[in-house]
């Protein structure tokens, strides 16, 4: 479980420490857990960020060290299968993601992020988690 405060005590501030990459996972699920309740609460509205759910999926899968077939990051975006497709071509003509030959199976290909969006979704990840951090041990 992550510490929310330094020394775990209410009150204690968040001061030098950098959130480690196991915090940055487990707040990136925690992410796409709450957009995936948040979203199926109200299907018809459009709660989910496509883009940020991919990048979401595929920072926890390449710190997981799994492959992701190009449809499950498709799955990931909460779109319909050919709106995610255009989500993983757009990151991928950004430049954040990857796509690649699955050596296993021919029929699949294999997405993931490039150096440049693994450390945009981890910097994100680390102002925005350090920024919660800071403020609920601020508040504690």
């Amino acid at each position: 479980m992550v510490r929310p405060c330094e020394a775990g005590r209410p009150g204690a501030r968040l001061t030098g420490r950098t959130a480690t990459t196991a915090e940055l996972v487990t707040y990136a699920k925690l992410l796409l857990r709450h957009g995936t309740r948040r979203a199926g609460s109200a299907p018809r509205l459009r709660l989910a960020n496509a883009q940020w759910n991919i990048l979401l999926d595929l920072f926890i899968s390449a710190n997981e060290r799994r492959a992701v077939p190009t449809g499950d990051a498709c799955l990931a975006s909460a779109a319909p299968h050919s709106t995610g497709l255009r989500h993983v071509i757009h990151l991928m003509d950004s430049g954040y993601l990857t796509r690649t030959a699955d050596a296993d199976d021919a029929r699949r290909t294999l997405v993931g992020l490039t150096p440049k969006g693994l450390e945009f979704v981890a910097a994100t990840l680390r102002d925005e988690f350090e920024t919660f951090t800071a403020l609920f041990c601020a508040n504690a």
